[in-house]
């Protein structure tokens, strides 16, 4: 396998993207952490009492968890992205030089990104000062990432576009530049609402293209297992767009139908001076200046303030309050998106004095974000049977042995949960007891090894391999051939 300085820039490109993903992960799944470990999230608030960039993240993810969310959801968050990761290097691994295969890892690794709601904590743990360059990497990750995505479903599974042999290069450029400015354009959406964005962009946008190119390669390529290939990415993508199209009007939920929420957030007004706020989950448009005043009756009456985020913007700049009142704001959030209030002593969200719940204004955006990530569960799913059921990218041999390792560790686990934990607790069973099932479903296990192994075997070779020969069996049936031609 020979590489060139192309190929070398891309595996630096590559390496540099999955290494910032994986540390974006991290710094998003810190706050959470933090949440559920009181030793954790004793540990970060000591380490943030220092100084340097290492202080500053730990005191932000300290900060973080006190408004963090549920564990469970973030746990689907963090399955979905390591899905993604995994069988992204996992295709690079396999297929270094191949054009379609880096596409897809790209894609999968920019989704990974794109699509993990607890993951975009991150934004709050980062510092302050580095949150513009932050804010426009996660953009350009979302526009590369998509892009990759898509023009690996126009060139799956050969890694050329079909039916456009003939065409002129002068004519053939022109149109993939004007429908990635097109898909850049449309990916801006994603900037002012995330999560209606994403549903038009990755979830209409992408599988319209790939249908297209799809339903022309099924129809003109003369390879009937390309054909078969095409044909399993078409009905995955369909299937995507059957649930996109509908999230595109739960997120758009009409004025006067719970287009809004307001949450009350109660608190006590800091000493006079200048503090500032800002939406903790976009803190580069959402912010401003809280100037507090001296109370004059001394402080007894209780304050309210109105606050509304609407297009990512709050309605007003300052907020102004008397110390040492009793305070509400009243906040209204009419965007899909997540917002909340929070006050800090500084610009660089050190020292909070508040740090309001972060909610949508539509109950159903944060279920939309989820749900709609099954898009790009099924797609790498589709792709990924296909390297399964017709040997794409020589893989057979590595999905084989999975399979049947695979088949054989599960069975062995579940044979001793059932006999030795399952009979062990039925009959009370103390040390002794538990011992003698063990070696007793280890004595079995040995015994049926072989025939377990050889069933698993044939069963995944049916699998991987369909109702043709296996690589040895062609191999045998050929050695057996050649031995009776020369007898």
């Amino acid at each position: 396998m020979s590489f060139r300085r192309r190929d070398l820039v891309f595996f630096v490109a590559f390496g540099v993207l999955t290494t910032t993903a994986w540390l974006w992960l991290i710094a998003g799944s810190a706050p959470l952490l933090a949440s559920i470990s009181d030793g954790l999230h004793d540990g970060l608030h000591r380490r943030g009492q220092g100084q340097g960039l290492v202080a500053q993240l730990a005191r932000n993810a300290a900060q973080t968890s006190h408004a963090t969310g549920s564990s469970s959801q973030a746990f689907f968050d963090y399955g979905f992205s390591l899905f993604n990761l995994g069988l992204g290097m996992f295709l690079i691994r396999l297929r270094p030089l191949d054009t379609t295969a880096r596409l897809l890892s790209i894609g999968m690794v920019g989704t990974a990104i794109a699509f993990n709601l607890q993951g975009h904590d991150a934004f709050q743990v980062v510092p302050v000062a580095s949150l513009k360059v932050v804010d426009q990497w996660h953009f350009w990750v979302h526009v590369t990432s998509g892009l990759c995505y898509m023009f690996a479903l126009l060139l799956f599974p050969s890694g050329r576009r079909i039916g456009y042999e003939q065409e002129a290069h002068v004519l053939r450029a022109p149109g993939l530049v004007i429908l990635a400015l097109l898909f850049t354009m449309l990916s801006s959406l994603t900037v002012d609402d995330h999560t209606l964005g994403l549903v038009l962009v990755f979830g209409i946008f992408i599988p319209v293209t790939g249908v297209t190119a799809q339903i022309r390669r099924y129809r003109k390529e003369p390879n009937q297992e390309q054909r078969q290939q095409s044909k399993l990415l078409l009905w995955a993508l369909l299937f995507a767009l059957a649930i996109a199209v509908p999230l595109v009007f739960l997120t758009r939920t009409p004025p006067g139908l719970g287009s809004q929420k307001t949450l009350a957030y109660e608190f006590e007004a800091p000493p006079p001076g200048t503090y500032f706020f800002r939406c903790d989950p976009h803190p580069v448009d959402m912010k401003g200046r809280v100037v507090v005043t001296k109370a004059l009756d001394g402080g007894a009456k209780s304050q309210g303030i109105d606050v509304s985020a609407e297009n990512s913007e709050f309605d007003t700049e300052v907020l102004e309050l008397a110390a040492g009142r009793p305070t509400t704001i009243s906040f209204t959030n009419r965007d899909s998106d997540l917002h909340n209030v929070a006050i800090y002593l500084r610009t660089d969200a050190s020292e909070p004095i508040f740090i309001g719940a972060k909610f949508s204004g539509q109950e159903t955006a944060a279920v939309t974000f989820r749900v709609f990530r099954i898009i790009f569960i099924v797609i790498p799913i589709a792709l990924f049977i296909g390297l399964i059921r017709f040997r794409l990218w020589d893989i057979d041999r590595v999905i084989n042995r999975a399979l049947v390792y695979g088949a054989l560790a599960g069975f062995i686990t579940l044979a001793y949960i059932g006999v030795v934990v399952g009979i062990g607790t039925a009959v009370g069973a103390g040390r002794g007891l538990n011992l003698f099932l063990s070696i007793a479903v280890t004595a079995a296990l040995a015994w049926t090894f072989q025939p377990l192994r050889e069933r698993a075997r044939k069963l995944a070779n049916r699998l991987v391999y369909g109702n043709r020969a296996t690589p040895y069996e062609v191999l045998a049936q050929l050695s057996e051939r050649v031995g009776t031609a020369y007898a």
